[in-house]
């Protein structure tokens, strides 16, 4: 009700170029918080839908574009956005997903990114 995020935008921009991706790890709460606590950061053109993950594309899409019509934002090509991930959450809530199913979405859209950005970055 009274929740006060972290400034995340702030992080995100201290570190724009090496952060790819922010994963929502409660499932569809912690994805309807964010959209609600950082309307003004889905409107800026630096933030999409991990593409073609349909929980995250269900979760951020619709907002992402309402508040950049809202604001108004043309995003460049080529520019780097960041990746909003709404990852199965472990609660009794998403108790319909496996462990292999929750598994499979954390390696697939998480950790095998996540270690070959990080190969990327040390090869350099």
């Amino acid at each position: 009700k009274n929740a006060k995020p972290n400034n995340l935008r702030e992080f995100a921009q201290e570190h724009y170029g090496t952060l790819r991706r922010i994963v929502i790890a409660n499932g569809g709460t912690g994805c309807t918080l964010f959209v609600r606590l950082f309307k003004d950061w889905l409107g800026s053109g630096e933030l999409q839908a991990l593409p073609g993950h349909e929980p995250s594309e269900k979760a951020f899409s619709k907002a992402i574009e309402r508040e950049e019509r809202r604001q108004n934002i043309e995003v460049p090509m080529g520019h780097k956005k960041i990746d909003l991930i709404c990852a199965i959450g472990v609660s009794p809530a998403a108790a319909k997903y496996s462990y292999e199913d929750k598994r499979s979405m954390w390696e697939q859209y998480v950790y095998e990114p996540g270690l070959a950005d990080f190969a990327l970055q040390n090869s350099l």
